[in-house]
């Protein structure tokens, strides 16, 4: 019988180069792919930002101008893209999203509820004590806001404060 050939120095070496090649290859697939998903967690970060930004807006606008024309367009947009992408990418986040989502509901109520009394009884209106219950409204929403954009920045790492809007 024949004993099986011995490999040669060469083939042994160039066997080890594959090998080692393909474990930089799968090290390589492994660390782009989890680039690839952080830079993606990150664009929808500064999407989510960007909607709660918008929203923020609004709300400021409501509260510098308390004889309003209530526009539920904008918030909805933009809280309804937030809650999305909070949904999808930031299931950690949901408990901070549905504190700003109670608040919005609350804010919201007083809003429609002014606009109806402002609209049905003026001197009621002006006589009620509107400005007291919506400052305090104004400064939930503005904690729940803070505290949303805060954990996003600190679940993706991001060291730049973010604006909530004209007080």
């Amino acid at each position: 019988m024949n004993a099986p050939p011995e490999m040669s120095a060469l083939a042994y070496y160039l066997l080890w180069l594959v090998a080692g090649l393909l474990v930089v290859a799968l090290l390589s697939a492994g660390l782009t792919g989890r680039l690839q998903r952080r830079v993606q967690r990150g664009g929808e970060a500064l999407q989510m930002l960007d909607a709660l930004s918008r929203y923020a807006v609004w709300a400021a606008a409501q509260h510098r101008n308390l004889a309003f024309e209530l526009q539920r367009n904008v918030p909805d947009a933009a809280l309804g893209e937030a809650q999305v992408l909070q949904l999808r990418s930031f299931p950690d986040l949901q408990a901070p999203m549905e504190d700003l989502l109670a608040v919005d509901r609350r804010l919201s109520e007083f809003l429609r509820d002014q606009q109806r009394l402002r609209l049905r009884d003026p001197e009621a209106w002006l006589d009620s004590d509107f400005e007291l219950e919506h400052e305090q409204l104004w400064r939930s929403h503005q904690a729940a806001v803070a505290a949303l954009s805060l954990r996003l920045q600190e679940d993706v790492g991001s060291p730049t404060p973010v604006e909530h809007g004209p007080v």
